[in-house]
């Protein structure tokens, strides 16, 4: 534990968690304009790097027409007291530990906020798919694993808590282009899905395809847990 511990004092980087900027500090990429994800992998042939940017850009473009939408000024976001305080709570409390180090971005423009929001859905839906949903042997034993939600939260202060539990009838409002956004962020997940599968049945593609090669799934949207499963984050697919 203290190994593991100290690793993540020194070594964990927020601001290096997004997938272009880890894939650099790990020595698989390399900082690349003219290309399409503004990298270049060092490893063509590598499946984790190749699917997961193609869902990171999907997430990125989300997440930066919602933004646009709502905070279209820098003044927006530097005096939205809920949203600063939401951040420093993120720094100071979230990870106390390491609160002063000096690699924490500010937020206070628009791409600010787009780079913060974009990293954490990145952490918590594609990346944690590709580094644990591979773990079956361990995860897919029911006994040793925790239960978990897959439904919202109950809201039984709400007075349509008991005739909606579920929600199901939750309204966007008039936002047109945050319902326009959600729709195209869900047809790039699927074309995404169908790029995946073409690399996989790809025979030049080594370490996904051939002889004694599992496809890789891990970052399949529509896959469920497991390397033998369809793999990967349900949780992004809208």
């Amino acid at each position: 534990m203290e190994i593991t511990q100290s690793a993540y004092r020194d070594w964990w980087r927020f601001d290096l968690e997004g997938l272009p900027a880890d894939l650099i500090r790990r020595g698989l990429a390399e900082p690349d304009p003219t290309q399409k994800h503004g990298l270049r992998l060092l490893i063509e042939d590598y499946p984790y790097a190749n699917d997961g940017l193609l869902i990171w850009s999907a997430l990125e473009t989300l997440v930066r027409t919602y933004v646009n939408y709502y905070y279209p000024e820098a003044s927006l976001v530097q005096y939205d007291t809920e949203l600063q305080a939401c951040y420093n709570e993120f720094i100071n409390v979230g990870h106390a530990d390491v609160s002063h180090a000096d690699w924490w971005p500010k937020l206070s423009t628009p791409e600010d906020l787009t780079s913060f929001l974009t990293t954490i859905l990145w952490i918590v839906t594609a990346q944690h798919a590709a580094l644990n949903f591979g773990q079956y042997h361990y995860g897919g034993y029911i006994p040793v694993r925790p239960p978990y939600m897959r439904r919202l939260v109950p809201n039984q202060g709400n007075a349509n808590f008991l005739a909606d539990p579920q929600g199901k009838t939750f309204q966007h409002g008039d936002d047109t282009e945050i319902i326009e956004a959600f729709y195209k962020f869900s047809m790039e997940i699927k074309k995404i899905e169908k790029e995946i599968e073409r690399r996989n049945a790809d025979p030049k593609l080594s370490n996904r395809c051939g002889p004694g090669i599992a496809p890789y799934e891990l970052l399949l949207p529509s896959s469920g847990p497991g390397v033998t499963g369809r793999g990967v984050p349900n949780s992004i697919s809208i």
